[in-house]
């Protein structure tokens, strides 16, 4: 009886392959901010930057504290699709809470743009699509190409992984490439208002977190 289970247990492990080390969760979130910025800076420079970038920066307060809540929402929801990738019966509350306020950032931007306009304003902003079909979808468009990059990135990742909740997993990931493409796509696009940026960059962003549920289920197998 021994012998046997000794063989058996040398036939279980002639089948096991090496395991690669992974990087700490600061060097992968590091690494996927890497991405994004490469990305970016590539997609700027391709697509052109907005033509009144010089305005823009001569009153920049709201304009850079927008995109510094993108980036911490971004950050952080990217580190939250790393660490809940990681098995783990007891999930951190920082994790909880870094995930919950990546969210409630984009909530909050939504929010902030919606009291600010009319619905009037946000029925106008949606039309100017059916009016001219190559002057405000480009802006979806911007989201979806500068957020693959860092998205394949962040993706390759949590494969390696064993995600466990591959739907909230999933989503942040979504969530997090989605929000540097936000940051890019606004150094692109030269519309500021409220209604514009609710409708055409901060609602697909919420959108692109919810697929990401889907997409999560489906394709983040081990």
């Amino acid at each position: 009886m021994t012998k046997k289970t000794g063989d058996l247990i040398k036939d279980l492990c002639a089948d096991l392959e090496p395991v690669q080390r992974t990087f700490c969760i600061y060097k992968r979130v590091g690494l996927v901010l890497l991405a994004a910025l490469i990305c970016s800076v590539i997609g700027v420079l391709y697509f052109g930057i907005r033509h009144d970038i010089d305005h823009r920066m001569t009153n920049a307060t709201a304009f850079l504290i927008e995109n510094f809540l993108m980036l911490i929402a971004g950050a952080g929801a990217a580190a939250t699709a790393i660490q809940l990738a990681v098995p783990n019966l007891k999930i951190s509350k920082s994790t909880w809470i870094i995930g919950s306020l990546s969210v409630l950032i984009w909530i909050g931007l939504c929010a902030h743009a919606l009291m600010s306009v009319s619905f009037e304003e946000i029925k106008a902003a949606a039309s100017v699509l059916h009016l001219d079909p190559f002057s405000t979808d480009y802006c979806v468009a911007d989201l979806l190409v500068l957020g693959v990059f860092p998205g394949v990135i962040l993706f390759a990742m949590l494969r390696k992984a064993a995600p466990v909740n591959k739907g909230v997993v999933g989503c942040m990931a979504f969530l997090a490439a989605a929000s540097f493409a936000a940051i890019a796509s606004r150094y692109m696009c030269a519309m500021d208002s409220f209604a514009h940026l609710l409708v055409w960059h901060f609602v697909p962003v919420i959108l692109m977190g919810l697929l990401g549920i889907l997409i999560g289920k489906k394709f983040l197998n081990w």
